[in-house]
C-alpha cells in the first residue's frame, strides 16, 4: 500500500464531493457496489475516511445542469449530511492544506469540520507525521468498536 501510495502523482484538480460521494456509494448496498449491508443493519458499522490536500477546485453539477466549484461545496455538504444521517461515521482530513489564498484553505478546513461526525472526528495533519498520528488515532477508534467474525 505504501509503495502504491508512493507511487501516486497528483495531477489536474481537486473533487472533494466526488471523493465523498464514492465513499458513501461504497458503504451503501445500491449499484454500483452492492455488497454492502444496509445502512440499519445492527452488527455493522460504517467508516468513510475523507482526505483532501486541497480546495474544491473542480466544477460539480446540481440543479438544472449548472456547473460550479461552489455546487461542488453544496454537494459535499449534502453527502456528508446523507451520510452521517444514515449512520456512517465520517472522518475528514486536511493534509498539508494550503491555497494561494490563505481563506479558502479555511474554508475548506472548516467544510472538512462540518462533514465529519463530531469535531474530534476532524484532523488537521500539517505534514507526514501529523498525517502518521491521525490515520493512528483513526485505527485505535475503529479497532475499538469493530468485532471480527470467522
Amino acid at each position: 500500500l505504501e509503495a502504491q501510495l508512493g507511487a501516486m502523482k497528483p495531477y489536474g484538480y481537486t473533487h472533494i464531493a466526488l471523493g465523498m460521494e464514492f465513499g458513501y456509494h461504497l458503504v451503501s448496498k445500491s449499484a454500483p457496489f452492492t455488497e454492502g449491508v444496509e445502512f440499519n443493519d445492527k452488527e455493522t458499522d460504517k467508516y468513510i475516511v475523507l482526505l483532501t490536500d486541497g480546495s474544491q477546485t473542480e466544477n460539480a453539477k446540481g440543479p438544472g445542469g449548472v456547473k460550479s466549484v461552489a455546487q461542488g461545496e453544496k454537494n459535499l455538504a449534502s453527502i456528508c449530511a446523507n451520510a452521517k444521517s444514515n449512520g456512517v461515521k465520517v472522518i475528514t482530513m486536511a493534509f498539508d492544506l494550503t491555497d494561494k489564498d490563505p481563506s479558502k484553505a479555511e474554508e475548506t478546513k472548516a467544510r472538512l469540520r462540518d462533514c465529519a461526525s463530531t469535531v474530534a472526528d476532524y484532523f488537521d495533519a500539517n505534514d507526514a507525521n501529523d498525517l502518521a498520528v491521525a490515520f493512528e488515532n483513526v485505527r485505535t477508534q475503529v479497532s475499538q468498536n469493530i468485532f471480527l467474525n470467522k
